[in-house]
């Protein structure tokens, strides 16, 4: 029998929230079982993942910031990961930086060269998005 551990109760709860329309306590929720800094610890993707839509989703800049913080030396070993390298992207495009978005989702370019590895491609992510900026920010570094 598979017992509910507070980790997996506080997901259930943050996505109860988030469907009945409360994000900003959706995220409050999330945050509350996630660490400040990664400090070695090995934190939940799931959880990751649930905490970088809803950062995104409300759009609290401080949120993106711990997020970033946290999925910082995630890779790419799952759907899971990838998810959250997606958000990361994410909150870094809406941070208004472009190239630090695009570096994130290289490896996910990368793995989808690699036969059955399931991972959408970089520029699928940004579908529909103006990346007028980091064409202004390539063609500046490439100045210099």
């Amino acid at each position: 029998m598979m017992v509910p551990t507070p980790t997996s109760a506080r997901l259930f709860l943050a996505e109860l929230q988030q469907s009945v329309g409360n994000s900003k306590a959706a995220l409050a929720t999330l945050a509350q079982a996630l660490p400040d800094s990664p400090n070695g610890q090995a934190i939940d993707p799931v959880m990751l993942a649930a905490f970088g839509e809803l950062a995104v989703e409300v759009g609290d800049r401080s949120a993106w910031h711990r997020f970033n913080l946290l999925a910082a030396d995630l890779g790419n070993d799952t759907p899971v990961h990838t998810a959250v390298m997606f958000y990361r992207a994410k909150a870094l495009f809406e941070q208004e930086l472009y190239e630090a978005a695009l570096s994130v989702l290289t490896p996910s370019a990368q793995a989808q060269e690699r036969p059955g590895s399931g991972v959408a491609a970089r520029p699928a992510v940004f579908k529909g998005q103006d990346l007028r900026g980091v064409e202004q920010t390539r063609a500046s570094t490439s100045r210099l």
